[in-house]
């Protein structure tokens, strides 16, 4: 259990590292309606897209605390990147619980 406490709280602080970028790029995505590519940039490079892949494919594997946690501290710096990157994890996600084809 403890390896997966460690894994929300790296995640979480690296999430809290790209607040300060979000909470700027805010007004701009709210205006555009749209992420702006310096966060995606920055949300993909931190590989917090992946959180919900699974390891064996070079996600994170996360647990859905972990999803919710990282997710909640995103969207102190901006909505937009908070909502982009639980629709993309949440994809993972699904697929990881429904039956392979």
């Amino acid at each position: 259990m403890r390896e997966r406490d460690d894994m929300t709280d790296s995640l979480v602080s690296t999430a809290r590292t790209l607040v300060p970028l979000l909470r700027e790029e805010a007004p701009q995505a709210d205006a555009d309606r749209r992420l702006t590519s310096r966060s995606a940039t920055a949300l993909r490079e931190a590989g917090l897209f992946r959180l919900a892949v699974p390891r064996s494919v070079g996600g994170h594997g996360s647990t859905m605390r972990s999803y919710l946690s990282v997710t909640t501290e995103l969207g102190k710096g901006c909505a937009a990147a908070a909502w982009v990157t639980t629709i993309l994890a949440g994809g993972a996600f699904g697929r990881r619980v429904s039956p392979m084809r």
